[in-house]
């Protein structure tokens, strides 16, 4: 699994590719990727959406939450499943982020020609 947040210029130059927008994102970065996911609420949201917009760009399929996103401790889980009620500083366990609602979980998105 490729995270998104990793490509993308932090602004000091510490971490990413340096690019700032996607499309300064090189979509050789994602080659051999076999399943990308966005995590963040609502990413594949819209006409516009984060999702399709990088679908896109890199000419590959990829996933996102077309809703709110929350954390729990198990993959595919519910949300707050697995983690304790109040999480310290220090937790080491798994963490993941769910649909927070049902009906509003993830979709692939296909990159659409021009």
């Amino acid at each position: 699994m490729y995270t998104v947040q990793n490509f993308f210029n932090t602004g000091d130059g510490a971490l990413g590719s340096g690019a700032a927008s996607l499309s300064g994102l090189d979509p050789i970065l994602f080659s051999g990727a076999d399943d990308i996911t966005l995590h963040g609420c609502s990413a594949g949201d819209g006409e516009r959406s984060m999702a399709q917009l990088l679908a896109d760009h890199l000419g590959l399929p990829l996933n996102g939450s077309v809703g709110p996103t929350v954390f729990s401790g198990v993959k595919n889980g519910k949300p707050g499943e697995g983690l304790p009620r109040v999480v310290p500083d220090n937790y080491n366990g798994d963490v993941y982020l769910v649909p927070q609602y049902n009906d509003r979980g993830f979709q692939t998105y296909q990159p659409r020609t021009n």
